[in-house]
Parts: structure tokens; sequence; C-alpha cells
């Protein structure tokens, strides 16, 4: 069967692959979104982080204003909560910092961005997961958070 089945798990692996399509793409947002929640995620703080992402990504897809802000908070309390468990994971943070660079300034959710980014450019070269280490390069080059000289250090490593 299809991998985008409601009910079915989703993988870490489907989550990486598929969380920039999800912040473009209604039905992929709320498919993942969907599935991560019919998911028990006690003990899986990334895939918590996930759901939490996904969560916050609802909003943009709400029409109503009280909806909209209903997802962004829970998504934001829900991440926050994860990230004071688990601070140094470098993966929740760069969710989190995904997040604060594209929400609107006046959600005022963006006190984070520079100490996301300093310890994501601290610790990229010690990251052994080679996927992980590819997406968070990846979306420091891409993103408007990381001047000419730390796009140059990401290059050499």
């Amino acid at each position: 069967m299809a991998s985008n089945v409601i009910g079915q798990e989703v993988s870490l692996q489907e989550l990486r692959a598929k969380i920039d399509l999800a912040s473009k793409d209604k039905a992929t947002s709320k498919n993942l979104y969907n599935r991560l929640e019919a998911m028990d995620l006690k003990g899986k703080p990334v895939l918590g982080a996930y759901a939490a992402t996904l969560e916050t990504m609802q909003a943009k897809y709400s029409i109503n204003p009280y909806t909209k802000l209903k997802y962004f908070n829970q998504g934001k309390k829900d991440l926050e909560s994860i990230i004071a468990q688990y601070p140094n994971n470098l993966e929740i943070r760069l969710l989190r910092l995904s997040i604060q660079i594209n929400v609107p300034r006046l959600l005022n959710y963006s006190d984070d961005i520079v100490e996301d980014k300093k310890l994501l450019l601290n610790n990229l070269n010690q990251i052994v997961d080679e996927e992980l280490k590819k997406n968070i390069k990846g979306f420091l080059l891409m993103n408007d958070v990381c001047t000419e000289e730390e796009k140059r250090l990401i290059n050499e490593i």
C-alpha cells in the first residue's frame, strides 16, 4: 500500500524527505500531521518535534483566525516542551529555527533564532548522521540566517 495512507506510521526518513513539501502543500502537511497524531510518540522526541512542527503548519492552512492561533500555539507549546527536555538535539533545534524564521513577526516567535543557528553551526561537523547533516547544511545555506562567512564555513564541512 502507498506510504501516504492515514493510519500508517511515519518514519523519520519520510518526515525528513517531506517536511519541506509539507510547508508548501496542504495535503502533504495534513497527511503527515494526522499520521503522527495517531502514533504513540512517547520516548520519540524527534518524531514529537516533527508532530509539533506540523501542528504549527496547520495554522497556515486554516481559514478561521481562532483555529490558526490554536494550531500555532499548541504546536509551539509542544515543541518548546520537547526542547526543554532535549536542548542539545540538533534536529529538534533545526525544526524550531525553521518555524521561527518563517512565521509572521506579529506572532512574536523569533527569540531563539540566533541561539539555534549558533548551536547548529557549532556542532555541524560532529554530526554522524549524513542525512541530518545534509539537511541542516542545506537549510542553513538556503535561508537568510547565515552570513556569507558562515556559509563559506558550512560549505567546507
